[in-house]
């Protein structure tokens, strides 16, 4: 078995749907093991890409990992901000900092110590 087919066998094992693999794409080697690339046709990640790692040669293969990495295009989410650079002035208006407000204080009065009954 040639690594494609390796790696298109261990695709196949994590992947919904085999129609959701598309063609075969590239190889690279990076340390001691080599990166099998297909196209991901999944309606989800348009322009995403399917990667298997193997290591070994062809006699004595071992896939060690598959994953799917963004190609060009593909949707990615944003990079991570803290809330605090994130909101701006102006972005809380009256009515949210008022229900936040009171969020707080109903949270405050319901943790109150509860004194026993005399």
């Amino acid at each position: 078995m040639t690594f494609v087919d390796l790696a298109l066998e261990a695709i196949r094992e994590v992947a919904d749907e085999d129609s959701h693999i598309g063609n075969y794409l590239d190889r690279d080697l990076v340390d001691s093991s080599t990166i099998i690339r297909f196209a991901s046709t999944h309606p989800g990640y348009p322009h995403w890409r399917w990667c298997v790692a193997i290591t070994g040669d062809e006699a004595h293969a071992s896939v060690n990992e598959v994953w799917m990495e963004p190609g060009d295009g593909a949707l990615r989410i944003p990079e991570w901000k803290p809330w605090s650079e994130r909101i701006r002035p102006g972005d809380l208006g009256v009515e949210l900092r008022c229900a936040i407000r009171m969020q707080a204080l109903e949270f405050v009065a319901n943790r109150q110590p509860r004194h026993a009954s005399r």
